[in-house]
C-alpha cells in the first residue's frame, strides 16, 4: 500500500481512471491509502472499487469519507462497496461525505 501511495504522490497513476482494490486493502493500511489520496487534488480516478474488503471493525468508511469530503474526489463517478460489511454509521460518513464534496463541485 505504501508503494501505492508515492505512486500516487508522485503522479505517476494520474492518467489512470479505474482503481480496482477489490479484496485488497486491510483495515490497518486504509489509513495508509487515504493519506496518499489526500495528497492527490484531485484525484484522478472515476471509478473506484473497494469491494469485498473486510472492513467491519475498522476505521476505513471515516478515513475514506474524510477524502470525499475535502473534495478531492470530484472526478468520481462509480464507488463500489459490495460485501465490505460497512455498518449504517459507516455508510452515513461516505454519503454525506460525498454530499458535502457534490456541493462544495456546485
Amino acid at each position: 500500500v505504501t508503494e501505492l501511495g508515492d505512486a500516487f504522490l508522485s503522479g505517476r497513476l494520474s492518467s489512470l481512471r479505474v482503481l480496482n482494490l477489490s479484496r485488497a486493502i486491510e483495515p490497518g493500511n486504509m489509513r495508509v491509502l487515504c493519506e496518499a489520496l489526500s495528497g492527490c487534488d484531485p484525484i484522478p480516478f472515476e471509478h473506484l472499487f473497494f469491494a469485498d474488503n473486510d472492513w467491519r471493525h475498522s476505521n476505513a468508511p471515516k478515513q475514506l469519507g474524510t477524502v470525499f469530503q475535502a473534495g478531492h474526489a470530484s472526478s468520481l463517478k462509480t464507488l463500489v462497496l459490495d460485501r465490505c460489511g460497512i455498518g449504517g454509521e459507516g455508510l452515513h460518513d461516505i454519503c454525506s461525505a460525498l454530499e458535502v464534496a457534490a456541493m462544495k463541485q456546485e
